[in-house]
Order: structure tokens, then sequence, then C-alpha cells
């Protein structure tokens, strides 16, 4: 998963991520493509560039799938995000053990905060996810703060904490190099007539936007959320009890715990009624989604 910028192809295409599968001949396979073409394809090659560009050569061709920023243009260079890979996850013979190997790829950062989440059935929501605790041989210390960039890394997790039989299980690493969680784009609204100016999100927060969030307080075991049986619960403080998120969807509660760890609010009937009025540039407004950046 890539945190937490996103990469766009020429067909508009948004991965969290490249949407991996295997193809034929055991070749890694991918649902991406260039403009009026159609995958998936065989991947055959891929590298990476400093400003996070990726290289992809397919069946289609080589093509490039190129960093299209949600956040208001930087005003100087921005560091390319970190690139987690999965090298090889396999289980010990005769054992419960697994092995998983990954790397971050990173060309301007030395250390980097990683997680990992396992997904049942290639699932992708809180309902097929699972946080793995149980690691062998000391290794849950290459999970973490302060993980070293581009060297490989492994993790031995015993997986009769989750599976006693077969079971088809996928993993993925989570990184950020002090990013914040969900860049998004966002609208100046001036003085009207006589209201304060705000900034306001071009698009609404979709609860697919939030859901990454929720996956890496997960992988990174914050101490405020419990997940039991696909929801996720607060603990502790004003949240305690309440239902934050469930599947694919946040609540109203869920929203008001992740807003302020993304420095944004609900925006107000009065902001919204603001935002419609003119024209400003925004995407589409919802007066329940739509968020104002805090100062």
């Amino acid at each position: 998963m890539l945190l937490p910028d996103q990469y766009v192809g020429d067909n508009g295409g948004r991965t969290d991520g490249l949407p991996l599968g295997i193809g034929i001949n055991g070749l890694p396979q991918i649902n991406f493509g260039p403009a009026g073409t159609s995958g998936p394809y065989n991947l055959n090659a891929m590298a990476f560039d400093q400003r996070g560009t990726i290289y992809l050569a397919t069946g289609a061709g080589l093509f490039a799938a190129l960093r299209e920023y949600s956040t208001e243009p930087p005003a100087q260079p921005v560091a390319a995000p970190p690139e987690p890979l999965i090298l090889a996850a396999t289980q010990r013979v005769n054992s419960t053990l697994l092995d998983i190997y990954y790397r971050v790829i990173d060309l301007d950062t030395n250390q980097l905060t990683t997680g990992l989440l396992v997904f049942v059935n290639n699932g992708d929501d809180l309902s097929t996810v699972f946080k793995p605790t149980a690691f062998a041989e000391n290794t849950a210390s290459n999970l973490g703060a302060g993980i070293s960039a581009n060297q490989t890394n492994r993790v031995t997790w015993d997986a009769s904490e989750f599976a006693t039989n077969f079971v088809n299980l996928q993993f993925e690493v989570l990184a950020n190099d002090g990013r914040t969680l969900l860049p998004l784009e966002f609208v100046t609204v001036p003085a009207f007539p006589t209201n304060a100016p705000f900034v306001m999100s071009r698009s609404p927060v979709q609860d697919s936007d939030l859901l990454s969030v929720w996956y890496w307080l997960l992988a990174t075991n914050n101490p405020s959320i419990a997940l039991t049986n696909g929801t996720l619960i607060g603990v502790g403080g004003a949240f305690a009890g309440q239902t934050l998120a469930a599947g694919g969807s946040t609540t109203m509660q869920g929203r008001a715990f992740l807003y302020p760890l993304l420095n944004i609010r609900a925006a107000t009937a009065s902001e919204v009624a603001i935002a419609e009025s003119g024209n400003f540039g925004f995407i589409s407004i919802n007066p329940n989604n739509s968020v104002v950046k805090l100062p």
C-alpha cells in the first residue's frame, strides 16, 4: 500500500499500491494499463525513480505510472513516497511459522515507520483484515518506527494465532516517512460577504479514503482502537465503546475520531452554502463529507 500518495495512470485509474495478482507461467499480473487498453497484463519488470514514478514493463508495452498529488501544490519539491515491497512469503515445512521478507524503497528518507496486515481471501475491508501479533525469533522489532529504508527485513509470524487449517491469506506492508496520512486538495474560499475565509476540501472525504487511515492505525498498534469481528471500537477517552468503523464504512463517530488526527473538521452548513454559491473550483460538495482544513 502506498501511503499516503496516490498513483494515477493514463487511464485515471487509482491504486492503493499496484493491484498485483498471479498470471500465466507464475508471472505477476497487474490490473493497470495505459489509455485505450484493458488488463490484466503480465508484469515483466518494474522500476522507480526519485520522483516516485513507477515504470512498468507489461504485455501492453512499457509505460509509466505518474505520481499525482491530492494535496495542495507544494511550494518546494516533495520527497518521493516510500514504496513497500514484499519480496517473499513462505511457510516453513511442517510448521505454522511464515517468513515474510520485505523492503521499503525510499530514495530520500533513511528511517521509516512500517506495519503489517493480513487479509483473507483477497478481501479489502475491515471484515477481512487481521492484525498479526505473534511474531517469532524477535522479528517483531523489524516492524514499527525506526526501520531502515532500502534494506531487506524479515518478520516471522506464527499463523496459528489466526488459522489452524488451510486458508488463503494475503499480506500487506504499510510504510510512512512522516507525511500526513490523508493528503487532500483544498480550495480557499475568500471572505464572503462578511464571513471569514476558510479552506475546504476540493472533493468530499469518502469512506474509501478513510479506510486506508484505519489500516494504518491498526497496523501501527494505535491504542485508541480495537478490531472485533470486522468492527473498530473506540478504546478509552471520549470514544470508548463507540463503533468507529465496520467493513468499509466509517461512522459519524469514526469521522469525529479521525478528523483531528488529519488536521481537518467537518464543514458547517454555512460554509457549505457559501461554497455552493460561487465558482470556486470545487469538484463536488457534500454537506456530510466535505471538510475544512484546521488553521
